[in-house]
């Protein structure tokens, strides 16, 4: 039963090298009923080399395999000589490559010490508190996510805490953990060197260099080779604390975000990233058409998230920020930033949350000056003072309001603060009483705040 030619590898089962570890789909041997041609004596050189290739790329060792095909003698020839032909054709699987797949599998740890490489009593495990990147906000080595609809400002809010992370200083209070930001966007990276530059600028560290890697275009996050290149970074970077792909759709490599098996292999990956590194994995995402729904896409997505950070636009120049997944610690409270001009760019700067109101209608400039008045009363509410009692000055409330809103020149800002706060009045949200303002009786009664 000599073997023709040892070629026939590669018209029988095609090569398969280690870099080819994306494993697109393909059809699975038959072995049932290659071995079953085989024994009725049709073509038993190609059924039992693909046999043997199969066993190969399932990581079985030569011994097994052997024990496997030794069965499979013909009539007339001896097992010695099977055992001879068949360890051709393991050497020829072995050198093409057959066995990567099986080499990526992870072996036990030879030096592990304790009941099991893989298992632990309870009684041995150490419970040790969350370690944060952004203190109650996001948790190293985990998977994080910013959703939020178009426009509303997710790319702005993860720039922000990016560069706190990269320059070691407090997001907004909240300290970080310094550490290299690795930030992969798929578009926009001329805005986004000016959001960083306007960042700069505004926290003083224009002369200081942040260490914050920008990625040259957008990348396929679903494919294993790009995601083995992408580990080569620690030969370069030692301390990379936080990777963000923004957004997902635009480094998904035209995967289906609805499909179980394409996002199964992203989160695979982001999983693989985060092991190598240490890291936090944050990803930009949108939200769906029923954005109550949440973020877009398969629900496999939300549910192996271990923090999930919600934007919001509030008006034309607020965004809020909440939380609405955090696993394995409490939800922080809700923050809210006005963007603010700064260079060709925005930055935010932290405002106090305002509550929607639900019952009285607001015209967007309306509810810009609510919030306003709501954030000027808002040290006294925290001293527990009651809001009729709480009163601001109509000059406080009209630099708040100046400074919320994006109007060109300050007589543009003035004309339309007044007639938002004649509307207001008329509402019946606001009183006045010689020139200070207190919350109205509508206000006061649950249609605001």
């Amino acid at each position: 039963m000599p073997l023709q030619n040892i070629e026939q590898w590669g018209s029988i089962l095609p090569p398969l090298s280690p870099a080819a570890a994306s494993f697109e789909s393909y059809n699975p041997l038959d072995r049932q009923a290659a071995t079953a041609a085989a024994m009725n004596g049709n073509h038993w050189h190609s059924h039992i080399l693909a046999l043997t290739g199969s066993y190969v790329s399932k990581g079985l060792d030569d011994r097994e395999i052997h024990d496997l095909t030794a069965k499979y003698t013909l009539l007339g020839y001896t097992q010695e000589q099977t055992h001879k032909e068949v360890q051709v054709m393991i050497d020829g699987a072995r050198a093409k490559g057959f066995d990567a797949a099986s080499k990526l599998l992870p072996s036990p740890p030879a030096d592990y010490t304790g009941f099991h490489p893989y298992f632990d009593f309870l009684a041995d495990i150490k419970l040790t508190p969350p370690e944060w990147i952004v203190d109650q906000v996001i948790t190293t080595a985990t998977l994080a996510a910013v959703v939020g609809a178009s426009y509303a400002g997710k790319s702005l809010a993860a720039i922000d805490f990016c560069c706190c992370v990269a320059a070691g200083i407090d997001f907004h209070g909240r300290p970080v953990k310094q550490g290299t930001v690795a930030y992969i966007a798929a578009e926009g990276r001329s805005g986004l060197l000016s959001r960083v530059e306007a960042w700069r600028v505004a926290n003083d560290q224009e002369g200081t260099e942040i260490p914050f890697i920008l990625s040259k275009s957008g990348l396929n996050m679903r494919d294993p080779a790009l995601i083995a290149s992408i580990k080569t970074l620690i030969e370069k970077v030692s301390d990379l604390r936080l990777i963000v792909i923004d957004t997902l759709n635009r480094n998904y490599g035209g995967g289906n975000e609805n499909d179980s098996g394409d996002m199964g292999q992203f989160i695979t990956n982001c999983d693989e990233l985060i092991e190598h590194f240490g890291c936090t994995v944050c990803i930009v995402h949108h939200l769906g058409k029923d954005q109550s729904a949440g973020a877009r896409g398969h629900s496999s997505f939300f549910a192996a998230l271990d923090t999930e950070i919600t934007i919001k636009a509030i008006g034309d120049t607020d965004v809020q920020v909440s939380c609405s997944k955090q696993k394995d610690a409490p939800e922080f409270e809700p923050m809210q930033f006005v963007k603010v001009p700064t260079l060709d760019s925005v930055v935010l700067q932290p405002v106090a949350v305002t509550k929607r109101t639900n019952r009285a209608k607001l015209s967007d400039i309306q509810q810009i000056a609510m919030d306003a008045l709501y954030e000027g009363i808002e040290p006294k509410l925290a001293t527990g003072t009651p809001k009729m009692s709480c009163r601001l000055h109509l000059e406080d409330w009209r630099k708040i309001f100046h400074r919320r809103h994006s109007g060109d020149n300050y007589k543009s800002k003035n004309d339309v603060f007044g007639r938002a706060r004649n509307a207001l009045q008329t509402k019946g949200l606001i009183k006045c009483d010689s020139d200070y303002f207190t919350l109205g009786d509508k206000a006061t009664g649950g249609d605001f705040g």
